[in-house]
């Protein structure tokens, strides 16, 4: 048995972002931006949302100061602060990249429920609290083509007293509507677009290849891969091309649907330690263990990665492997000048057995969306090879 939904509207196109107002006022009279700090006030993207949202008549705050990789305590910060001025928002309008609008998915939580948020948060041996039905209604915008935030339950969130970063999943914090605009991904410089490529890559082919994987989520995955594989080096090294930014962010909702339905593995099981435990950058963590995870993955569903080797190829082989696959990704790490190793990202020996933990603690559910087992062992392996001290 498999089953699938899109109970949200995706509304995709150049110019989509001025349609906010109208969007937000199906949904209630009071908004509550929560945007990236500085970037989208800088890009004017902030600004253009708030006017539309008040040209259609509604009452708007604004808080812009998110940071990357929020914290429980952040979105515990602002939740009281609001509360406390009085009335509640009808609808949270998340703007910016994964983080604003994970950050806006909580805050939602955080509106209707006491402190603290984290006893919402999906964790080993722990079964988080449901959010009520009054959870205000969420409008995401992404500005990066790399988290599909928009279009998933899920709310990445870190708690600093320990470091952790697993995830709310509920489907109270869908998003009930996605404006996905292309335009709004041209300011992003060639690094972040790579990393947040990457992103999409990754949950594309840890859906396809994951436990989950049904014939809805393949579709909807190799389609990403396919694009990824297409686009990503015109999108890093000429951000103006409107068709290679139009298809990236294609891919990364694409994704989102893919992982929304069948979830990721190994490749996020170890680049949330590396965000949770030492604030590593989740796109550049992703990239650089994502080889090492095909590597691990390929000889136990070898038809899989064969499908993916064929999806990035864009000028096909002969006849390709199931390895093609590891050598395509390599090959995109290199045109778009990620970095290839953990080494590379400042990731000491000593930090292994730390990132290990974590992941045993923390994130071990999705152990369970791979096929065989994975363990301490395995994993010590996986972080090694991927620090670049064995083979």
């Amino acid at each position: 048995m498999w089953q699938f939904a899109i109970p949200q509207r995706v509304v995709f196109g150049n110019g989509v972002l001025d349609t906010v107002g109208k969007e937000a006022s199906r949904l209630g009279s009071r908004a509550y931006v929560v945007a990236a700090e500085g970037s989208m006030q800088k890009l004017g993207f902030l600004p253009r949302t708030v006017t539309r949202l008040k040209e259609a008549g509604l009452a708007t705050n604004v808080f812009d100061g998110v940071q990357p990789n929020p914290t429980t305590v952040a979105v515990e910060q602002l939740a009281a602060d609001v509360k406390k001025k009085g009335r509640l928002p009808d609808v949270i309008i998340a703007l910016g990249g994964g983080s604003a609008i994970d950050f806006g998915k909580a805050l939602a939580v955080a509106l209707v429920t006491e402190p603290p948020v984290w006893d919402y948060v999906q964790r080993a041996g722990y079964t988080p609290k449901k959010a009520p039905q009054s959870t205000p209604p969420v409008i995401a915008i992404p500005t990066t083509a790399g988290t599909g935030s928009e279009v998933t339950s899920w709310s990445v969130i870190t708690n600093p007293s320990t470091g952790a970063k697993p995830a709310i999943y509920d489907p109270a914090i869908l998003p009930k509507v996605a404006l996905v605009d292309p335009e709004l991904t041209r300011s992003l410089p060639p690094a972040l677009t790579a990393e947040t490529g990457f992103d999409v890559l990754s949950h594309a082919l840890e859906a396809y290849t994951g436990t989950l994987a049904s014939p809805f989520s393949d579709l909807v995955a190799l389609e990403a891969i396919r694009l990824v594989g297409a686009n990503i080096e015109t999108a890093v090294n000429r951000g103006n091309d409107d068709t290679a930014r139009s298809n990236m962010a294609w891919a990364s909702t694409l994704a989102g649907l893919a992982i929304e339905h069948a979830g990721t593995h190994l490749v996020h099981n170890m680049a949330h330690a590396l965000g949770g435990v030492l604030d590593l950058p989740h796109g550049k963590s992703i990239a650089v263990c994502l080889p090492f995870v095909m590597e691990y993955c390929v000889d136990a569903a070898p038809e899989r990665f064969l499908a993916i080797a064929d999806a990035l190829a864009t000028r096909r082989p002969a006849k390709s492997t199931p390895r093609d696959s590891i050598l395509r990704v390599k090959e995109l790490l290199v045109a778009t000048g990620m970095p290839l190793l953990l080494s590379d990202l400042g990731v000491q020996p000593s930090d292994i057995q730390g990132l290990v933990n974590h992941n045993v603690s923390e994130l071990s559910a999705l152990f369970n969306h791979w096929a065989t087992p994975v363990g301490e062992k395995e994993l010590v392996g996986l972080y090694e090879r991927a620090l670049g001290r064995s083979k």
